[in-house]
């Protein structure tokens, strides 16, 4: 009876997972991971939902995807577009197009993808997410990495610096040797516009981004000049 019990409430709380796939040069590029029959907000306007369909004497499965132009997939008119399910030994790695499986997490997800955070808010409080969509981007460099500015001679690296968080430029491949200028500067732990829209109708997009420690000091030479400069300012 214990055992029935467990096997029921595991059947009642796994989710039923859709997975989105699309691969670039044989490798994972992007993952979007759905939950079977629920309502995702994609933007402030717009919401969608991936509902799986079991196969029949006369049709294969497949997925039934719904976008709404509500963000609560409100519209009852909405006629959904039918996708193949592909199963994951059959995916063709070097084809470009998108893959769908059922219950099938890709291949290397784990070790080829990080999850995207989603810091974009619809409110200067920063507590309406935009998007609710879960997402992985695969094989890619990390933001913290530093990485060239094409046809330049100049590098760049997004960082956490000083109780901010921003796209900071450099002279060097290693980025050792700051340019003193970066751009995209949000104070640590602060909700603000990322995106003003020149039309009025448009939403203003805000984020916010919280720093492992807003009083962090790099080390480098600009930093420690910057905080002797205020510790003389208080003592005279």
């Amino acid at each position: 009876m214990f055992i029935l019990l467990v096997a029921l409430t595991i059947s009642v709380t796994t989710a039923e997972n859709i997975y989105s796939v699309s691969y670039a040069d044989g490798k994972l590029s992007n993952i979007d991971v759905y939950e079977d029959k629920k309502c995702y907000k994609i933007s402030a306007s717009t919401s969608q939902k991936y509902v799986y369909v079991v196969a029949t004497e006369s049709s294969a499965a497949k997925i039934e995807q719904y976008t709404y132009l509500v963000k609560d997939c409100g519209d009852a008119d909405i006629q959904p577009e039918d996708l193949p399910i592909t199963a994951k030994k059959d995916i063709n790695t070097s084809s470009t197009k998108r893959y769908y499986l059922y219950n099938e997490e890709p291949d290397n997800m784990k070790t080829e993808c990080s999850l995207i955070t989603n810091n974009e808010y619809e409110d200067d409080k920063c507590t309406i997410k935009i998007s609710e969509l879960v997402s992985y981007t695969c094989n890619i460099p990390k933001n913290n990495e530093c990485q060239r500015y094409s046809k330049t001679n100049f590098y760049y690296k997004t960082q956490n610096k000083v109780g901010y968080y921003g796209t900071f430029d450099f002279l060097d491949e290693n980025c050792t040797q700051e340019a003193n200028f970066g751009t995209s500067m949000i104070k640590c732990g602060m909700c603000s516009p990322t995106l003003v829209p020149s039309d009025k109708n448009k939403p203003i997009i805000y984020s916010i981004h919280q720093c492992e420690d807003e009083c962090i000091i790099d080390g480098s030479v600009s930093t420690i000049v910057s905080f002797i400069i205020i510790v003389l300012f208080f003592l005279f």
